[in-house]
Order: C-alpha cells, then structure tokens, then sequence
C-alpha cells in the first residue's frame, strides 16, 4: 500500500484544489483511498484511488452552484 503523503502529492499535482477530506476503506478486497477537494471554482471532486499502485478507479465532479439552485 502506497503511504497517504505519496498519493495527496499525486493529488495536488494532478488535480488543483484544497483537500477537504480523506479516508481510507476496504472494498471488494482492495484498499481504497476517497478523497474529496475543493476547487477554486466551487466544485466539488471525489476520487478514488487504489491504495496499493495509486491509480484513478473513479472521479466525479459536482458543482456547489448547481447543487444549491436545484434546492
């Protein structure tokens, strides 16, 4: 399993924004880092991110402008 300090620099290279939360599960047999940023815009991203070699298993984007005027 990759350690957390090495994905977040993959992250915040990769994907501008400040990281808002973390955790760590075991899904299907497999540990899987969630992690969701802010960006500058407002949007909100959730990854996943495989533990063990640091790949992208899933990314979505929501927009907290949109979220609040579907309310």
């Amino acid at each position: 399993m990759l350690p957390l300090r090495t994905i977040l620099e993959r992250v915040e290279r990769d994907n501008p924004g400040q990281i808002m939360e973390v955790e760590l599960e075991r899904k299907d047999g497999r540990w899987i880092y969630e992690i969701k940023l802010l960006r500058t815009g407002g949007s909100l991203v959730k990854l996943k991110i495989n533990a063990r070699d640091g790949t992208l298993l899933d990314s979505k984007e929501r927009d907290a402008a949109r979220s609040k005027d579907a309310r």
